[in-house]
């Protein structure tokens, strides 16, 4: 009997510490702000919200498909990442247009297939300009490209479960893929 209560206290002990290791590693990672609210369409024309990074880790980028430098480049380059996360359903990658007069749903569809997207678990956004805009440089952070599409952030961003954006991670940079796989194992 004295054994088991040993026993029991001493798992319930273990996994006690084990959460607390868990969230010192989380803590480890920087906190940038907190994903605002917006509203945007989907690739399939769906409305979808901030609520959709609600309880994954997300990897989001902003591009737009008439791109023939950078964006082809992040898709990859996000594409690497999501090859290491693959059927993760904590994980999604999320790329928002910047050019929403020409990236409508369908455009959108069509540069997934082009890149062979895996869209159970990655989703192209665009909606009002505007809105777009102020996400990207308010929310997220990040130049939108307001004055020159082609000066958009080329950085791949990691929110949280909570909403919180946790790193930026610049594509041009050779160390980039590791040290987001990195944050996100922290993070999972």
């Amino acid at each position: 009997m004295k054994f088991t209560i040993k026993l029991s206290i001493s798992c319930l002990f273990l996994i006690l510490v084990g959460g607390c290791l868990e969230s010192e590693k989380s803590e480890k990672i920087s906190k940038y702000g907190k994903l605002k609210p917006f509203n945007l369409l989907n690739q399939e024309g769906r409305p979808v919200n901030s609520g959709m990074f609600k309880g994954k880790l997300s990897i989001v980028n902003f591009i737009f498909t008439n791109c023939n430098g950078q964006c082809p480049m992040m898709t990859q380059k996000a594409k690497k990442v999501q090859k290491q996360f693959l059927n993760n359903k904590d994980i999604q990658f999320v790329s928002i247009s910047i050019d929403p007069s020409n990236d409508t749903p369908d455009i959108l569809k069509k540069y997934s297939r082009r890149f062979r997207i895996n869209l159970a678990q990655w989703s192209f956004l665009t909606g009002n300009l505007e809105e777009i805009q102020k996400l990207a440089e308010k929310s997220f952070m990040v130049s939108s490209g307001k004055e020159d599409l082609n000066l958009h952030s080329t950085r791949l961003i990691l929110v949280d479960r909570k909403l919180q954006i946790r790193g930026f991670y610049e594509t041009k940079n050779a160390n980039y893929l590791q040290k987001i796989i990195g944050d996100i194992k922290l993070l999972l």
